[in-house]
């Protein structure tokens, strides 16, 4: 039988190095179990000392901002008043997060139970009343410790909150455990693995439950040991370095040699418990490096005396094909190995003869196989040459496609903004002019609703076309997105852009006729120049943009930026930011207008309207600070602020006796805020005032804006008894037959028609066929700026039903109105005598 010289090693190595790795091995155990022992305790009291540490410097900042949230004056004084309501809980919650925000902040009764969380985690069940510190705290003394919560441990501080004499209740302030910040803490402490948990001796489950740190070599931890540990603790040996009432001790933990101790937390009813394996450790000792260092010389010395003594076994064998692979590898494979051997060397040189007769075939066929390589390779570059062809003309073709507009052929946004990105520059360097415009079609979009995006899609095509006559050369036209085309105008100032302009809107003076239809088109034109209106591309869009919608809002045609016009210039940013302070602040004010009924001469109902009286800049108007709110969505917060005023003061005045209904204005946005109705319909609940006493106001265009929304929003609100009134009627596009499918009660008509009735009689005729039309459809009318007794006359001949204006008395404050309404009841009485 054979032996193979894989055998043959095999057997070499176990004769001679089984042994001395054996021993060496046993040493290196040996060394490392007494250093282990020695060390992993002291690294266990660093830990425990530094963590005490870190959270002793946890709890003594927790107490600190405690003890100055409970002093507050805001504090006592929420407290003092009973019942929190969901106001002055956010005002209490925004001034204790001044002070410090945690994780953990409650507000707890005497007894422990829960009173108000001011993180809001809906936990019903928090109860302290078992814990220690509550005893403490409710002597009047802070306390200071551990809450095990959900599965969460937390450093908490309890302070009583005092009163003179009664304490009002107890602040709990507690901050979680970092996991991270631990694991860090003990990595950088030890530089090995360890886990560190907090127990109770009565429950095994906490064990397994409340870890705070887990290494990721210990998959769970032996619950009933930790227990008993912590149990018969007095039982065990202590090490002298400690207090009594510290325990080190030796168990065995998931199978394993561990050092545990533990710290009494809190009077004994939670336990710091650390835990690490001997077998984690890592001495790093000199002593062990001594022993590494001699063991490895040994093993080295040894090492090379076998390798001699086994190269000389099989290097001859080697040597001999190594020289014969040198032979093959210069190309001569007729040399054959001759070796005389019944191993596998012997099987190896029989291996490099046949290995030599397959690659001379292999080189045969390898020629053949190059010649039809070639081949194929000339036809592949044909082939490759007609694509890359067809590649470029498609590339040409997905250039355009990137770069101009589908629809008109002009270019698009992103070839326009290369383009102005180039002219900025030139101009800079040449300081030449530069004109950037922007425009939109007026009523385009009447055009897609009412005839079609196709029809609407042709007539953005012919838009194209009517003006690209109008471009010089080096000028560039191009769609940005629906109806919005843009003007690069090189070398060219405002006063040659105004005369451009002017030619524009005379290419928009014939008709478009798209299938039988024609369409009458006007545009809006906003002009920006380089660069006294911006010196980026940014802005000089930004404030054509600004310009042309100025121009469109004015009617104008076309309007050069100015920057009082920009609704993002400074002083109007400054009066955002002010009138949302003012809202917030509630430092409004909310007037009243009355409305006399002609035919008892009585107030029945206001029109509420808000005021603001700035502290520096006076009565700001309030068609100023309305559209503010509406562009920036501060209408939604006004509008509610108003509606809370509104119904309080319907309340107040039916205590007193009085009975008057508030007319509200709604803007159109107000419409599109998510649950208006149910926040109505809480304030009516709140202020337990009947739905029929308040009133909407809309004005008709928004109305007809958007019919189907305005439908369902007046619906929704007939259910809560609400009524409806159309503001500034007769100055939109509706007309009372299309209204009265809405539930509307009442028809205000604009003031326009009203103030002059007395001396034009075109106005008195419109307001009589609106008064006699709104009758007939069911409604009441009222008449809006009626100013002296020849138009309230009028009125009265013509069956209007109320009237509202400054005949009867401005805007007023709520007392001041009051007063009115006795003195002009008074004056109507001795009339009536």
């Amino acid at each position: 039988m054979r032996l193979r010289i894989r055998n043959k090693i095999i057997l070499y190595l176990i004769a001679f190095g089984i042994p001395f790795f054996v021993a060496s091995n046993y040493a290196i155990l040996h060394f490392l179990e007494k250093v282990a022992a020695s060390r992993i305790e002291q690294s266990l009291i660093q830990i425990r000392s530094t963590f005490l540490s870190l959270r002793q410097q946890q709890l003594d900042l927790l107490q600190a901002k405690a003890q100055t949230i409970t002093q507050a004056a805001y504090l006592k004084a929420t407290l003092g008043i009973g019942g929190v309501d969901k106001e002055t809980l956010f005002y209490l919650n925004s001034q204790v997060r001044e002070v410090a925000d945690k994780p953990l902040m409650l507000i707890l009764n005497a007894d422990g139970s829960l009173k108000i969380d001011l993180n809001d985690m809906h936990h019903p069940n928090v109860n302290f009343s078992n814990h220690p510190g509550i005893h403490t705290a409710i002597k009047g003394q802070a306390y200071q410790g551990t809450w095990n919560y959900d599965d969460h441990f937390y450093s908490i501080a309890i302070a009583p909150i005092i009163l003179g004499d009664e304490i009002l209740g107890l602040f709990v302030m507690g901050d979680q455990l970092d996991n991270e910040s631990t694991r860090r803490m003990l990595e950088q402490t030890t530089g090995a693995q360890s886990f560190l948990l907090l127990a109770q001796p009565t429950d095994a489950q906490m064990v397994l439950q409340k870890r705070i740190l887990e290494s990721q070599k210990i998959s769970f931890v032996d619950a009933e040991n930790i227990r008993a540990l912590l149990q018969a603790k007095q039982k065990l040996n202590t090490n002298g370095n400690t207090n009594s009432n510290t325990l080190i001790a030796n168990v065995n933990l998931n199978g394993e040699a561990s050092y545990v101790i533990a710290t009494p937390l809190n009077g004994g009813f939670d336990h710091l418990v650390l835990c690490r394996a001997l077998s984690s450790f890592d001495t790093g000792t000199g002593k062990l490096h001594l022993t590494l260092l001699m063991l490895g010389a040994a093993s080295i010395l040894f090492g090379s005396v076998l390798s001699i003594w086994i190269a000389s076994k099989i290097s001859n064998p080697i040597v001999a094909l190594t020289e014969v692979a040198k032979q093959y590898g210069k190309g001569n494979l007729d040399v054959e190995l001759a070796l005389d051997s019944s191993d596998e060397m012997g099987d190896l040189a029989a291996a490099f003869n046949r290995m030599a007769r397959d690659v001379k075939t292999t080189m045969l066929e390898k020629q053949n196989a190059i010649e039809k390589l070639e081949n194929l390779t000339e036809t592949l570059e044909r082939r490759v040459f007609a694509r890359t062809a067809k590649l470029k003309e498609v590339n040409k073709e997905l250039e355009v496609l990137a770069l101009y507009d589908q629809l008109t052929g002009l270019p698009n946004r992103t070839l326009a903004t290369d383009r102005l990105q180039q002219s900025i520059a030139h101009a800079h360097n040449s300081q030449e002019p530069l004109i950037v415009m922007m425009m939109d079609l007026n009523g385009f979009k009447q055009v897609n609703d009412g005839l079609g995006h196709g029809v609407g899609d042709r007539v953005l095509d012919m838009v194209g076309k009517r003006l690209q006559p109008l471009l010089r050369v080096k000028d560039t036209l191009a769609r940005l997105g629906g109806d919005e085309f843009t003007f690069i105008l090189p070398d060219m100032d405002c006063d040659q852009a105004e005369i451009f302009a002017q030619k524009i809107l005379v290419a928009f003076n014939p008709t478009f006729i798209v299938d039988e239809h024609t369409i009458s088109m006007g545009t809006s034109i906003g002009i920006a120049a380089y660069p006294e209106h911006g010196d980026d591309r940014s802005l000089l869009w930004q404030h054509s943009d600004v310009a042309m919608y100025a121009a469109k809002s004015g009617k104008t045609g076309f309007k050069v930026y100015d920057p009082d016009l920009d609704p993002h210039s400074r002083d109007r940013l400054e009066m955002i930011s002010e009138l949302r302070a003012a809202i917030e602040n509630r430092s409004l004010d909310l007037y009243y207008q009355p409305i006399c009924s002609l035919q008892t001469m009585s107030f029945t109902s206001v029109e509420a309207l808000s005021r603001w009286n700035h502290p520096n800049k006076g009565d700001i108007s309030p068609e100023l600070f309305i559209s503010i709110a509406e562009e920036t969505g501060l209408i939604h917060p006004l509008t509610m602020w108003v509606l809370e005023v509104a119904i309080g003061q319907i309340r107040q005045w039916r205590d007193e006796g009085v009975n008057l209904s508030v007319a509200v204005n709604l803007s159109m946005l107000n419409l599109s805020e998510a649950g208006l109705v149910e926040q109505v319909s809480a304030l009516l609940n709140h202020f337990k005032v009947p739905g029929d006493t308040l009133i909407f106001e809309l004005t008709e265009s928004s109305i007809m804006e958007c019919p189907h929304q305005v439908m369902t929003f007046m619906t929704s609100c007939r259910e809560l008894g609400l009524r409806f009134a159309i503001d500034d009627f007769g100055t939109g596009y509706s007309s009372l037959s299309y209204l009265r499918k809405l539930p509307v009660q009442t028809v205000k008509i604009d003031r326009s028609f009203v103030t002059d009735i007395s001396s034009n009689r075109e106005d008195l005729t419109i307001v009589r066929s609106i008064t006699d039309l709104a009758h007939n459809l069911g409604m009441s009318v009222i008449a809006v700026g009626v100013e002296n007794e020849e138009a309230l006359t009028l009125l009265l001949e013509h069956n209007c039903d109320c009237a509202q204006g400054y005949y009867f008395s401005k805007a007023l404050q709520p007392q001041a109105l009051i007063r009115l309404l006795h003195s002009f009841q008074k004056s109507v009485e001795m009339k009536a005598l």
